[in-house]
């Protein structure tokens, strides 16, 4: 069940993020979408900032966090 649960919370935040990304601008072709949902909302750690978050931004950090420990957690699943 818990990894029913898993799959669910990040398939919804890839189509989140890819419908955000389309009401923005329309896509033709799937790879150019997953590309920028990649590229826009994948956490890629900055070591050199130290500052916490603004309470503004700790939905988006969160949401980015998932989705990127979601996508990694789902290939090593699709590995397995």
């Amino acid at each position: 069940a818990a990894e029913d649960f898993m799959l669910l919370l990040v398939h919804t935040h890839v189509v989140a993020a890819a419908r955000h990304l389309m009401s923005n601008a329309p896509v033709t072709c799937v790879k150019q979408l997953a590309k920028q949902v990649v590229d826009r909302f994948v956490h890629i750690p900055n070591l050199t900032t130290k500052a916490a978050p603004s309470s503004e931004d700790t939905i988006q950090l969160y949401a980015t966090e998932l989705l990127s420990l979601g996508l990694l957690w789902h290939g090593f699943h699709d590995a397995i």
